[in-house]
């Protein structure tokens, strides 16, 4: 299952999220950084995602409309991903759905059993994704608040990494009109009944140490490891200008 309809974003179209320093000119060192936080390798399976007891109203009559708990895991497919449920996802009026599918912008929950022609059956479609971590990125692994304390033949690269949490503050059930449940499905719009909107939380990743490359050049590890803030990047010339990527 997948479909071609819209663009791709997000955990679907990168491993990989770049943030740039402006050029300090701090004592005797100019340096330009740039920094390149890299999430999970193109390929692999991603998650499982999970959000547990989340309370669902109807938008219109703000009548309760059910509850949500669940976890899946997006695998890689052609433009967009699988959803397998690694539990199932109970979501409006008690459906369960254990699989579906992200693409662009949304991510498409099914039952199994009505597949492969989904019309005429539920479906529950999550939309409006912002990253739960203020400064990071919507299911990827991000570096933010870089902050570089150029000294003497070295630097200080101070930074934030957030967990690739995603909150959804959209979301609407509905009756597919065809195979992928996509295109020109109406449904009933759902409220979330929580302040901050629901987390997709995702598993949280063990960092042992990081490596660095200077303009482009070979990754050297950190020795000894080091693998938090801020990290020192030494053997550096005063006066010259880098391109560091952590």
């Amino acid at each position: 299952m997948t479909s071609t309809t819209a663009r791709q974003r997000g955990v679907l179209a990168s491993c990989a999220t770049k943030r740039t320093l402006t050029k300090l000119l701090v004592g005797s060192v100019a340096l330009l950084f740039v920094i390149t936080a890299s999430a999970q390798p193109s390929g692999q399976s991603l998650g499982p995602y999970t959000w547990t007891n989340v309370t669902l109203n109807d938008a219109t009559t703000g009548n309760p409309s059910g509850t949500v708990t669940g976890s899946f895991t997006f695998v890689p497919s052609g433009p967009g991903a699988i959803l397998t449920g690694t539990t199932t996802t109970t979501g409006p009026n008690g459906t369960t759905f254990d699989t579906g599918f992200a693409s662009g912008d949304v991510i498409v929950l099914l039952r199994n059993a009505d597949g492969p022609d989904y019309t005429g059956d539920p479906g529950f479609i999550l939309v409006d994704f912002e990253p739960a971590v203020l400064g990071g990125s919507v299911f990827e692994i991000t570096a933010f608040n870089l902050a570089a304390t150029p000294s003497d033949g070295s630097a200080d690269i101070a930074f934030s990494v957030s967990d690739g949490t995603a909150r959804i503050t959209g979301a609407f059930q509905v009756t597919c009109s065809n195979e992928f449940c996509t295109d020109g499905v109406e449904g009933d719009v759902v409220d979330y009944d929580s302040v901050p909107p629901p987390t997709l939380v995702a598993p949280v990743p063990v960092i042992t140490n990081y490596a660095y490359s200077l303009d482009g050049g070979a990754a050297v590890a950190l020795s000894p490891e080091d693998n938090a803030s801020p990290i020192t990047i030494s053997g550096l010339t005063n006066g010259t200008t880098y391109s560091i990527t952590l």
